[in-house]
C-alpha cells in the first residue's frame, strides 16, 4: 500500500495551474456499487476510466471487520472495470489507480462502504440525538421543535430537547448537557448532536502559516483561533477516560491585529479559546449546527432576533418537507469548479489537490458517474450553463476563491439572499468561509436561501467522504469520518517526479475546523408511511393485531420494494425492540398479528426500502402508537419517591413525590395536553409512560 504522509507548504487559494486536457474529475475513480443478484452476499463495484486515460496500474483495498487490510493488484483495463466485494466480510473498499491522461499523469481514488449489510430486524438498532437549542428559540420555535421529535421519533431514533440559558459557554454546555448524556446509556448511546440557534461557537487553534499547522486557506491574517465544533464531538480520549483534559487554554499567544487581523480569531491564554489545531482523538459524536445569527444580508440584527428565528422556523420547515417527502430531490449532483486540478511542480514534486475532485468522489457512490454534472449554482449568462435552477438535484459542490461572504464563481456576496439554491446536500470550498461565525458568512447562507439546502461543509482542505450515504448513513457520520481521516482516504496526491511514485498529498487533515452546518441526522430519503396506525388486542391469543396504510413509494412504483419492521417497547424515550417484518404487498393497507413484550406501551411500524439499489435497507418514516394500557409496570416499581414528569421535548412540567401511580394519577387528572409523557423517579433514576387523556 502506498506510505500515507508527507505535507508540503501550501498555496493560498489565488490560482491553478491546470492543463486543459484534464479536469478534476480525473482526479477519482467514480464508484457505482451494487448488490449482486447472483451472489445476495457480494457487491459489485464498477467504474469506469477516463476517456483519455492509459491506465499503468491499478490496485484495490479492502478492510475487514478487524480492520485487516488487504491488498490486490488489477489486470491493464477494460472497457469497464467491476470487483465483487464480499459485503458480509468487509467495511470498506478503496480502489487506486494510476493512469496518464496525456501528458499528466495521476493517481485516482475512489470508495465504497459496503460492510453494512443490514436485514430489515437490523434497523431497530436506533441512534439517539441530544437537539441543543437556547431558550428564547426554544420557546419561538415550540411547535417545530415537537414536530422534529415526532418526525425523528417516527424514523427510528431516540429524541430529545435540551436548552441553553444566555450566559452558556461551550464548556457549560458539553459539561452539563453533553457528558452526562454520552455517560448515560440507559436511552440508547447518545450518536448526535444538533445544536440550533443562539449557541456559542467553540473556538481552537494556533493557526500560522509560519509554524507546524498552517491554517487551511493558507493566508497568512487568517490564523490564530477557528471555529471548531469538533470540541462539542469529542467525549472521551478512550473508553471510560473523559477527553476534556485535552482541551486547553494556556499556550497559544497570537492577540493580532497582524495575525491574526480578525479579532475572532485572537487567542491568548485564558481568554476561553482553546490551544488545539488538531483534534487530540477520534471524534465520537456527529454534530451539525443551524445558526442564523449574524446575517444582515438576510434582514437578521444583533438587537431583534425575529428575522433569525423566522429563518430558524423556515429551515426546520425545509428539515420537515424532506423527511416527509414533500420535496424529492432528484438522484444527480452538480460541480461548480472553479480552481480545476490545482497543480503546481516544487523541488522535484507535482502537487494535485483537485479539491471537486471531494464531490465527484462522494456524489458517485449514490447518484452514479453519469448523473454528475458540471454547472452552476446560479445562473451565468456570460457562460451560460446547466444551474441548480434548471437541474434541482440532491447533491451540489462549489469551490472558487473566497471571502468570508463569496465563492467566485460560485455565489458573490448577497447573491444566495436573492436567487434560491436546488440541492439538498452541499459542499463548498474557498478562503476564508470555513470560519464560519463571520459576518453573511457564505455556508451558513446557503442554510439560510430559499430552496433546498439542508446541509454544508468546507470539502477541499480537507476532502470530505460522503460515500458512506449509499449505504444509510446519515451526514453526520460522514462528517465525523471525514475529520477523524488519518490518511486511509485520500484527497489531493503528491508525485516524486524521480521516482513516479505517488503518496498523499495533506492538509487540513484532524484539523479543528471540520464541521457540519446542518442536520446531522439526515439520511438519504427513505419511504412514508401517512395515516394511523391501528392497534387491537386480540384477549383469546394474546396477539395484537395492527393495520396501517402502506407507503405510496412503492404504490407509486418506483422500482424499490417497501417492506415494514414492527417494533415495540415501553417507551419513545429508549430504543424499541424489533418484533417482526412484514413483506412488500400491493394493497392500499397492511396488517400483521404479533406478540408483543408484556412492557410494550409504544408500537411503531417503519417502512423500509429493500432492493433500493443502495447497499443497505433503507428506512424511512413510520407510524407510532400507544396500546391501550395506561402505563408500564416497568422498569419503575411502586415505590415512593421524588417523581418528575416530562413532555416529549424532555421538558419537566409537573413535579410531586409519591408512589408510582399517584404520580400517573396526577398526569392523568391534570389539564396537561392530550399526550404521552415519561414519569420518572428521581430518586430511583427509573421511569414509565403514561398517557394524559
Amino acid at each position: 500500500m502506498i506510505t500515507r504522509f508527507i505535507t508540503l507548504a501550501a498555496l493560498a487559494l489565488l490560482v491553478a495551474q491546470t492543463s486543459r486536457s484534464q479536469t478534476t474529475r480525473d482526479q477519482s475513480v467514480m464508484l457505482r456499487p451494487r448488490f449482486n443478484g447472483a451472489h445476495a452476499d457480494s457487491v459489485s463495484v464498477t467504474w469506469t476510466p477516463p476517456e483519455q486515460a492509459q491506465t499503468a496500474t491499478q490496485t484495490y483495498w479492502i478492510a475487514e471487520q478487524n480492520d485487516e487490510v488487504l491488498s490486490f493488484m488489477l489486470e491493464p483495463p477494460r472497457a469497464d472495470w467491476w470487483f465483487d466485494v464480499p459485503a458480509s466480510r468487509s467495511s470498506w473498499m478503496e480502489v487506486s489507480q494510476t493512469w496518464q491522461v496525456n501528458d499528466l499523469r495521476m493517481m485516482a481514488s475512489g470508495y465504497v462502504q459496503a460492510g453494512t449489510t443490514r436485514t430489515g430486524m437490523n434497523l431497530a438498532t436506533s441512534r439517539r440525538v441530544e437537539v441543543i437549542v437556547d431558550e428564547e428559540a426554544a420557546n419561538a420555535l415550540e411547535n417545530q421543535l415537537q414536530r422534529l421529535v415526532d418526525d425523528l421519533q417516527r424514523e427510528g431514533w431516540v429524541a430529545v430537547i435540551r436548552t441553553t440559558s444566555p450566559n452558556s459557554t461551550p464548556r457549560s454546555i458539553k459539561r452539563d448537557l453533553i457528558l452526562p448524556a454520552w455517560s448515560d446509556t440507559t436511552q440508547g448511546k447518545l450518536s448526535h448532536i444538533l445544536l440550533l440557534g443562539d449557541i456559542p461557537y467553540a473556538m481552537s487553534g494556533g493557526f500560522s502559516v509560519k509554524g507546524a499547522a498552517p491554517n487551511p486557506d493558507f493566508h497568512p491574517e487568517h490564523g490564530g483561533a477557528w471555529t471548531a465544533d469538533a470540541y462539542y464531538a469529542d467525549t472521551e480520549t478512550s473508553t471510560g477516560i473523559d477527553a476534556e483534559y485535552q482541551w486547553t487554554d494556556e499556550t497559544v499567544n497570537m492577540p493580532g491585529p497582524d495575525e491574526p487581523n480578525r479579532p475572532e480569531n485572537a487567542n491568548v491564554p485564558g481568554d476561553g479559546k482553546f490551544d488545539q489545531s488538531l483534534i487530540p482523538t477520534d471524534l465520537e459524536l456527529c454534530v451539525g449546527r443551524v445558526d442564523m445569527r449574524n446575517l444582515p444580508v438576510f434582514g437578521t440584527t444583533a438587537a431583534d432576533r425575529q428575522r433569525e428565528l423566522a429563518l430558524l422556523r423556515q429551515y426546520l420547515e425545509r428539515d420537515h418537507a424532506y423527511r416527509t417527502r414533500n420535496f424529492e430531490p432528484p438522484y444527480r449532483a452538480i460541480i461548480d469548479d472553479n480552481f480545476g486540478l490545482f497543480a503546481r511542480v516544487n523541488d522535484g514534486y507535482r502537487v494535485i489537490e483537485a479539491f471537486a475532485a471531494s464531490g465527484y468522489r462522494s456524489f458517485s457512490p449514490v447518484v452514479g458517474p453519469d448523473s454528475i454534472f458540471e454547472g452552476d449554482w446560479i445562473y451565468n449568462s456570460a457562460q451560460p450553463r446547466r444551474t441548480l435552477d434548471s437541474t434541482p438535484s440532491l447533491f451540489a459542490y462549489g469551490c472558487g476563491g473566497g471571502g468570508y461572504a463569496h465563492c467566485s464563481g460560485v455565489a458573490e456576496e448577497g447573491e444566495l439572499a436573492e436567487h434560491p439554491v436546488y440541492a439538498a446536500f452541499t459542499l463548498l470550498f474557498g478562503s476564508y468561509f470555513a470560519d464560519v461565525n463571520s459576518t453573511d458568512n457564505i455556508m451558513r447562507s446557503t442554510l439560510a436561501a430559499d430552496g433546498w439546502v439542508l446541509t454544508c461543509g468546507w470539502s477541499g482542505r480537507p476532502h470530505w467522504f460522503l460515500h458512506g450515504m449509499a449505504d444509510g448513513a446519515t451526514i453526520g457520520e460522514c462528517q465525523r469520518l471525514s475529520a477523524n481521516n488519518a490518511g486511509r482516504y485520500i484527497g489531493g496526491t503528491i508525485e516524486d517526479l524521480a521516482t513516479g511514485q505517488f503518496a498523499p498529498f495533506v492538509i487540513g487533515e484532524r484539523y479543528i475546523h471540520t464541521l457540519l452546518l446542518g442536520d446531522p441526522t439526515l439520511t438519504l430519503q427513505g419511504p412514508v408511511i401517512g395515516g394511523m396506525l391501528n392497534v387491537q388486542e386480540i384477549p383469546t391469543t394474546g396477539e395484537t393485531y395492527l393495520s396501517w396504510n402502506t407507503s405510496p413509494q412503492h404504490r407509486a412504483g418506483l422500482g424499490s420494494e417497501v417492506a415494514y419492521l414492527i417494533e415495540a417497547g415501553p417507551s419513545l424515550q429508549g430504543p424499541l425492540t424489533a418484533v417482526d417484518t412484514v413483506a412488500p404487498g400491493t394493497r392500499l393497507m397492511a396488517e400483521a398479528r404479533v406478540l408483543l413484550p408484556n412492557n410494550a406501551a409504544v408500537v411503531r411500524v417503519r417502512p423500509y426500502f429493500t432492493n433500493s439499489g443502495r447497499l443497505a435497507p433503507l428506512s424511512g418514516r413510520g407510524v407510532i402508537a400507544f396500546r391501550t394500557v395506561s402505563s408500564v409496570a416497568e422498569p419503575w416499581n411502586d415505590e415512593p419517591g421524588h417523581y418528575m414528569v416530562l413532555d416529549i421535548l424532555g421538558r419537566p412540567v409537573l413535579t410531586g413525590s409519591g408512589t408510582r401511580r399517584q404520580a400517573e394519577q396526577s398526569v392523568q387528572s391534570s389539564d396537561l395536553p392530550a399526550g404521552a409523557y415519561l414519569v420518572i423517579n428521581a430518586d430511583a433514576r427509573a421511569g414509565s409512560m403514561v398517557k394524559s387523556h
